[in-house]
């Protein structure tokens, strides 16, 4: 049976030889006769034409391309809200941890010699989680170093003591305040708190992110400060007498 048009035909009987093809037969030729006579192309010889082996893996080319641009627009994001993630929590601990070394300065330096720097060195050093002889900076806070922890002593009014005002020693403060509590020369208070500079006004410290990759989270650290009433201020009985 042989197609014509849209019809199926039945196959005629040929006068032909045995062997020899007829124009309705299927066998003995690569192609196949329609009605009219015209050769077709045969199944895998139209295949080959309407599909060649250049084509067959551009489909999968142009999905590798808009795999790697969705690839790097997920990536940025993800590594935006990472970093920011991390920014966020570091900004927090700073905050918190910058109020317990002002607490940590202010108790002990009510405790030291103001009269022996070195020992303030260490107490600042202490506050800041650092050994005797370690002046490194706070954990994940690297602009925090000993000399961002000031510590003040203050007169009864809660005014600073100036340079000029304060006790030579521990035994003269004692002195000092028995004869006038409220003088310009009693220390009654120790504060400690968190500046920028180590002396003038006071200012708060920047924060200083990680990266650059998040300029807004550049800021400055909250202000903390710790007031503690004066103690002992190192003072022993028979030692560091400066009267």
């Amino acid at each position: 049976m042989v197609l014509a048009g849209s019809r199926i035909l039945p196959r005629s009987r040929s006068r032909h030889a045995p062997n020899s093809p007829t124009p309705f037969s299927t066998t003995g030729t690569r192609s196949i006769f329609s009605v009219s006579g015209k050769a077709r192309p045969s199944t895998s010889t139209a295949s080959s034409i309407m599909c060649p082996e250049h084509l067959a893996h551009a489909p999968l080319r142009r999905e590798g391309g808009a795999l790697m641009v969705e690839l790097a627009l997920c990536m940025t994001m993800f590594l935006v809200m990472m970093f920011g993630t991390m920014e966020v929590a570091r900004m927090l601990f700073v905050s918190n941890t910058v109020q317990e070394v002002t607490r940590q300065a202010a108790r002990a330096a009510a405790m030291t010699d103001f009269s022996v720097a070195a020992d303030l060195a260490v107490v600042r050093r202490h506050a800041l989680f650092r050994n005797a002889g370690d002046d490194g900076p706070l954990v994940l806070a690297p602009n925090l170093g000993p000399a961002q922890v000031r510590i003040e002593y203050l007169r009864a009014d809660g005014t600073a003591i100036g340079a000029g005002s304060m006790p030579a020693c521990p035994v003269e403060n004692i002195r000092n305040c028995m004869q006038d509590p409220s003088g310009a020369s009693c220390i009654r208070f120790v504060r400690a708190s968190i500046c920028s500079d180590a002396s003038g006004a006071c200012t708060p410290l920047a924060h200083q992110p990680m990266t650059g990759l998040l300029p807004g989270m550049a800021g400055p650290v909250p202000m903390a400060a710790t007031v503690v009433k004066a103690e002992t201020l190192g003072y022993r009985p028979g030692v560091n007498n400066c009267l």
